[in-house]
């Protein structure tokens, strides 16, 4: 019995190292699949609040949402466009942007959003730099439900590149649990940093 421990430590012990020593994964070359969305194409999902639904739900502080995306894209600071489709990565993934406006507040906050496939009908999608996550679900008609448990951050553009702007958090408490959007295009979909 002793032994059989002892096995058992020395091969935890091991698999880290060897988990280390495995080969990276291969670079995808096409635009992969991921979930319910086929990174090929760009995508936009949105929604915007009137005010007679914002009265009806006075907690609620998102008066417009989107998570959009586009297959490459050209940054100021790269000659080349870059794929926003993750290469790389050991299952397939994607990055866009979440767009958000409040109530009360000038101008769109931003997040970095990466997803990955959580199911055939669901992404995982996370905000960089530790800003929480939320998932987003295939409906029957075609739209989409961002389902927002812990809730998630965004932050104003700065006028300043080398400063963060001002943070928001879209907080669940608020009446911001679920949000349902549907594909479209401008308004919120051409937020850009």
């Amino acid at each position: 019995m002793i032994r059989a421990g002892v096995a058992m430590i020395t091969l935890l012990a091991v698999a880290p190292a060897l988990a280390d020593d495995a080969p990276p994964p291969p670079v995808r070359t096409e635009p992969p699949v991921v979930g319910f969305i086929d990174t090929a194409r760009p995508f936009c999902y949105a929604r915007e609040y009137d005010a007679a639904h914002m009265k009806s739900h006075p907690r609620q502080k998102v008066t417009g949402i989107a998570l959009t995306y586009v297959p490459e894209k050209l940054f100021p600071e790269t000659d080349e466009p870059q794929k926003m489709w993750d290469q790389y990565a050991d299952a397939p993934a994607f990055n866009a942007i979440m767009a958000v406006t409040f109530a009360g507040k000038p101008g769109v906050a931003l997040g970095g959003a990466y997803c990955r496939t959580g199911s055939s009908k669901m992404l995982e999608c996370g905000i960089e730099g530790d800003g929480g996550g939320f998932n987003v679900l295939i409906q029957e008609d075609g739209r989409v439900k961002l389902v927002n448990e812990g809730g998630f951050s965004v932050a104003y553009p700065s006028d300043n590149p080398d400063e963060d702007g001002e943070g928001a958090f879209v907080d669940p408490k608020d009446d911001q649990t679920a949000f349902l959007m549907s594909e479209t295009k401008g308004g919120l979909c051409d937020a850009d940093w």
